[in-house]
């Protein structure tokens, strides 16, 4: 999945020209499908005006902005976290379940 800007969001707020894209930024994330799982790759571009870098004016540079990771520097997706407390609630071995059979109050 990629993340661009809007062509209207890439304006330059220095010279007012367009600005072009100078990199990415990747994060993956682990989904998972019933039975399945994939890996979601996001790609979040890059831009500077091409303008400003030609007659030497400051470069603005602007990034399409990221969508906040569940944990930071993980794979892991909400999807993944549901999953995995369902099973674990389906299983008992939950936290909740685990201090309940061990006749501890959960706070």
């Amino acid at each position: 999945m990629e993340h661009r800007l809007p062509e209207e969001d890439r304006v330059c707020p220095q010279c007012g020209e367009l600005m072009r894209e100078i990199g990415t930024e990747v994060r993956e994330t682990l989904k998972l499908i019933p039975a399945k799982a994939i890996l979601r790759r996001d790609v979040y571009y890059t831009y500077a005006c091409e303008n400003c870098e030609k007659n030497d004016i400051s470069t603005p540079i602007m990034k399409a902005p990221k969508e906040p990771s569940v944990i930071p520097c993980s794979f892991v997706s909400p999807e993944a976290i549901a999953h995995n407390q369902i099973g674990a609630q389906r299983s008992g071995s939950d936290l909740e379940s685990l201090q309940i059979k061990r006749g501890s109050s959960v706070e």
